[in-house]
């Protein structure tokens, strides 16, 4: 919006993962996730009065395991 001042951003991420496999009593499951798949590093303005501009975070791949025992 032209009124507002305000800029839009577009980040892509992707979320893959399995439920607990049982295995006995065991579970075991995972998820790969990677935010901001594209890398955009697009600048971030609130157009406050503070100084400093800040940048849209790189891309970030977080593997996460879980599991019961």
């Amino acid at each position: 919006d032209e009124t507002s001042g305000r800029q839009g951003r577009q980040e892509v991420n992707l979320r893959v993962g399995t439920g607990e496999q049982q295995r006995k009593k065991q579970a075991v499951g995972f998820t790969l996730e990677v935010q901001n798949l594209f890398d955009s590093r697009k600048r971030v303005n609130f157009q406050s009065p503070f100084s400093g501009t800040r940048f849209q975070q790189g891309r970030r791949v977080l593997l996460t395991l879980n599991g019961k025992f």
